[in-house]
This record gives C-alpha cells, structure tokens and sequence, in this order.
C-alpha cells in the first residue's frame, strides 16, 4: 500500500511495485486515519510506503495494523 501526495517518488513507488510482479493499493491521503486502517487492513497489505507528512497521520494506529 502506499500512502503520498502525487510525486515523482509516489510514481516510482508504483512502477517498481508492478514491475515487481505485486499489486499496488493507492490510499488518498484525504481518508479519515479510521478510514486508512480499514483499507490496509481490508486489503491484506504486507508493506506500507509513507510519503512526507502523509506518514505522519497514521502514527497512532501503526502498532494496530496487521500484516505489515
């Protein structure tokens, strides 16, 4: 899953997650933090890329989140 304002990083983190032969899974940085989790969670995600202050806002439910 990947979590970012568009960017250039945000782009690249998507090429080499297919490239890699893996399913990517966009999360907008305008969901709520309950909203994130329900995501990750609901999506079986096993790796989580933060971008910049995006990160930052799921700080308090990190330890909640299965999987990653």
């Amino acid at each position: 899953a990947v979590l970012a304002s568009t960017s250039i990083e945000y782009f690249e983190v998507i090429v080499g997650t297919l490239r890699a032969g893996c399913c990517i899974v966009p999360l907008s940085p305008m969901s709520t933090v309950e909203q994130l989790r329900g995501m990750i969670d609901d999506s079986d995600s096993r790796a989580l890329f933060l971008g910049g202050e995006t990160g930052a806002s799921l700080a308090p439910v990190l330890p909640q989140l299965k999987g990653l």
